[in-house]
């Protein structure tokens, strides 16, 4: 699953600095939407839902600020 992160949605976590980069996410054709729940950060977990609109796709974290892990995006 982790590896479909990485090559699919530009996902990378850094545990060490309770960060989670997002880097020119991309969603398979046919897909509009496609969330990912209690993804683990160090002792934490996040949801991060991605979305197309348009010819981009966005990220938009959840839970990220309670468990004090950052969400950077990279478009």
């Amino acid at each position: 699953m982790f590896l479909l992160l990485q090559a699919c949605l530009g996902v990378q976590v850094d545990g060490e600095r309770r960060e989670v980069h997002v880097t020119r996410p991309l969603l398979p054709i046919g897909v509009e939407r496609l969330a990912i729940h209690d993804l683990p950060i160090d002792g934490a977990a996040i949801d991060l839902e991605f979305q197309r609109i348009g010819d981009e796709v966005v990220v938009v974290p959840a839970r990220h600020l309670d468990a004090g892990v950052r969400v950077l995006a990279h478009l």
